[in-house]
């Protein structure tokens, strides 16, 4: 059976798309899409995630050589260690137990 995804923007987080099944309510698993810069500069020795001048720095060795990650049926681009991205963003390891990116500031959905 074949599943349909739709992607959202929603205007209270910063550049972020959504992925998630079409049937979804709530909340629901999904995948989010953010803004990079320096993934072109092969010297760099960082990324800047989600925002150019304030954005988390991760070590470019934590996203290449990217892999593909399952999402349902779909095969989605992600970092080579989901983990220590994950860390440079949410600092501390609370992550891994207590959902810590779910900050939405009176949403509407575009």
């Amino acid at each position: 059976q074949q599943q349909r995804y739709q992607m959202r923007i929603v205007s209270s987080r910063s550049l972020t798309f959504i992925v998630l099944p079409e049937a979804a309510t709530g909340d629901a698993p999904h995948i989010d899409i953010w803004e990079c810069w320096g993934l072109g500069d092969e010297r760099a020795e960082e990324i800047r995630w989600a925002s150019l001048q304030f954005g988390v720095r991760i070590p470019r060795k934590a996203v290449f050589p990217r892999r593909k990650l399952p999402f349902g049926d779909l095969a989605l681009w992600g970092p080579r260690t989901a983990h220590e991205a994950t860390e440079a963003f949410f600092p501390g390891g609370a992550w891994r137990s207590t959902c810590v990116g779910r900050k939405e500031h009176s949403a509407s959905v575009v």
